[in-house]
């Protein structure tokens, strides 16, 4: 029995790095991908989807509205790649965060 990892959620997992999301990224079997935009760049986040193999699906936490989201938006749909910002995932709101939209900074 072979198995492969379709998707991955690494959002706010510590020690990831721009690094290891590009070796996640590569993989042949990654469907959906979810991640933090802490520590990462606009720019990176643009590699990122550069880098993405097989990916169809990319959720970004984005607590701060950092993201232009048009830009990044029209980067993964010219890949393939439905992109999703969110202000917070699942983990914030389990932990008791009261549950806020996305919204770019003006």
């Amino acid at each position: 029995m072979k198995q492969s990892v379709t998707g991955v959620n690494v959002a706010y997992c510590t020690n990831v790095t721009l690094s290891g999301l590009v070796e996640l990224a590569h993989s042949p079997t990654l469907d959906e991908l979810s991640f933090s935009l802490a520590g990462l760049t606009q720019e990176d986040v643009l590699r990122l989807i550069n880098e993405m193999r097989h990916a169809k699906w990319c959720q970004i936490e984005d607590a701060n509205g950092d993201i232009d989201d048009t830009v990044v938006k029209k980067a993964g749909a010219a890949r393939g790649i439905k992109i999703v910002l969110q202000a917070q995932g699942a983990l914030p709101t389990f932990l008791g965060e009261e549950p806020r939209r996305w919204s770019r900074k003006c």
